[in-house]
């Protein structure tokens, strides 16, 4: 298997499948050794071993596929470049994702869920939060998908379909995990696998995560494109935090009105990202695709 984007994919599935057997196996032992110490849920003790086994396996992993170095990761050759890509980056994400969310408002998709002043008290209140939520996020995801397995597929494909090959595998794994509890004293050498076996449980409703599934694929495609042309993840990591802490307030402030006429624009699952934000994402994926002909020539290669 010598296509980068074949080699990448398997690489990744190969990644996935291998950190979740063994979280599977590890998580009830773990979760046992950790109430010594804090009772944390079983459900938090198997998704922050699966994170830990991720990370562990995809250092490993990209050691062998050869991203060793910060520029190999997707980061700029300085800390200026590195700010003036993220700032700039983050504003701009909280600009895209609070125009959609006052049009998710102003249709009646979502409602504030107090008085307008109360909303702005607890939107300022929401603040550190979202941050931190946003910087983590936009550092992790985009280190992973629009640095490391950018790079490796990138190396020998065209740009485009980089872009697409990631921001499927990016739109995918939004969708593992189930929200499965199980009770401390009921915890067993088997939940492990109890929980595995219900951690794709979403796609087995495939038109309930469509329209997010779609949004996500093109904010993907987005963020790749945003990569592309600068030629880091600085701008990447300042959008993706934007969105992220935008939907954080958003979701403080106000509720999904899954009823309304315009209730078809937010999806069910997390009640914002849906039809509109695919959207939004698309006429801006298109916007920096028409102004990047270069882009557009390395698809011929």
């Amino acid at each position: 298997m010598n296509h980068p984007i074949l080699t990448a994919i398997a690489g990744f599935m190969l990644l996935v499948v291998s950190a979740l057997a063994l979280t599977a196996v590890a998580s009830p032992w773990v979760f046992w050794l950790s109430e010594q110490v804090y009772p944390f849920a079983f459900h938090r003790v198997f998704n922050r071993t699966a994170m830990i086994l991720f990370i562990a396996g995809a250092a490993v992993l990209f050691m062998r596929l050869k991203v060793k170095t910060p520029r190999d990761l997707g980061y700029p050759a300085s800390r200026q470049d590195f700010v003036n890509g993220v700032l700039p980056g983050f504003a701009w994400g909280v600009v895209m994702m609070s125009c959609v969310s006052a049009v998710l408002l102003a249709l009646g998709a979502r409602e504030l869920r107090t008085d307008p002043a109360e909303s702005l008290l607890a939107a300022i209140g929401a603040l550190p939060q979202a941050l931190l939520s946003g910087l983590a996020v936009g550092f992790v995801e985009e280190t992973f998908f629009r640095g490391a397995l950018y790079t490796t597929i990138r190396r020998d494909s065209p740009a485009f379909a980089a872009a697409i090959a990631t921001a499927l595998l990016y739109a995918t794994v939004h969708f593992f995990g189930e929200k499965i509890r199980i009770a401390p004293e009921n915890v067993d050498a088997f939940s492990g696998l109890l929980f595995l076996s219900q951690f794709f449980g979403k796609f087995s409703q495939p038109l309930a995560i469509l329209d997010a599934f779609v949004a996500l694929f093109l904010v993907g495609v987005l963020l790749a494109l945003v990569r592309e042309r600068t030629g880091h993840i600085a701008a990447s990591i300042g959008l993706h935090a934007g969105f992220v802490a935008t939907i954080v307030v958003v979701k403080r402030i106000s509720r999904p009105v899954f009823a309304s006429d315009f209730g078809f624009l937010i999806n069910r699952i997390d009640g914002i990202v849906g039809w509109l934000v695919a959207l939004a994402a698309a006429i801006a994926v298109t916007l920096i695709y028409m102004r990047q002909p270069e882009m557009r020539a390395s698809r011929l290669r």
